[in-house]
Parts: C-alpha cells; structure tokens; sequence
C-alpha cells in the first residue's frame, strides 16, 4: 500500500507545479468540484483516500505523517458530507482568491505531496 501514499504524492505535486505555472487550471477545479453531487464524488474519494493512508500508515517510514494526512483526508469527507452547504460557501470563497494566495496554495500542495513521497 506504500506505492499509493508514493502515487498521491507523485500526483499532488505535479498538480501543484501546474497550479504554480496556471493559477486559472485551480479556479476551473473549484468551480468543478464544487457543483452539487461532484462534491460528495469528492467527499467519498477522500474518505477512501484517508482510509487507505491509515491502513498503510504503519509500513511507511515516516508513518506519523501518512497517518496525519489520513486523518486530515478523513475530517475533509465527513465536513464535505455533513457541511456541504458551508462548503460551497468556502470553496467560492477560494475561487475568488488572487493569484498570489493560489500560488500560496500551490507550494503548499508541492510540499506535502514531496514530503508523502519522503516518507514512504
């Protein structure tokens, strides 16, 4: 399972250098997700993320960090399942953000997914 936590990784910090390069590639995300079923599509894609992390937690190197971003992945589902109408208040809210906070953002997503791919 450590090749899943590998591949998230993988994929959250290519997702973040094109977020870094076209800061409108985000906001055409968000407005994606952010329309009626896609978000529990989203919310339930999370929930099977966190639970996989969780599972692989314990054959990782740095399993504190596989299984904090488990738990965190698995917050995000049951706030995206029980808040979904605050939640679309937040992601609007994230749409409307500048091009320095989504750059902001993008490092963020660079960074946690190169320290997913360390920590296997």
């Amino acid at each position: 399972m450590c090749w899943f936590v590998t591949l998230v990784g993988i994929v959250q910090v290519a997702a973040g250098a094109m977020y870094l390069v076209r800061t409108q590639l985000l906001h055409s995300m968000l407005s994606f997700w952010a329309g009626g079923k896609r978000m529990y599509t989203g919310a339930f894609l999370s929930a099977c993320v966190g639970i996989v992390f969780l599972l692989a937690a314990s054959r990782c190197r740095l399993s504190f960090v596989v299984g904090t971003v488990g738990v965190i992945a698995l917050i995000k589902a049951f706030l995206i399942f029980f808040l979904a109408g605050k939640m679309t208040v937040y992601i609007k809210k994230l749409d409307s953000a500048g091009d320095r906070a989504v750059r902001a953002m993008a490092l963020a997503s660079i960074g946690i997914g190169a320290l997913l791919i360390y920590s296997v």
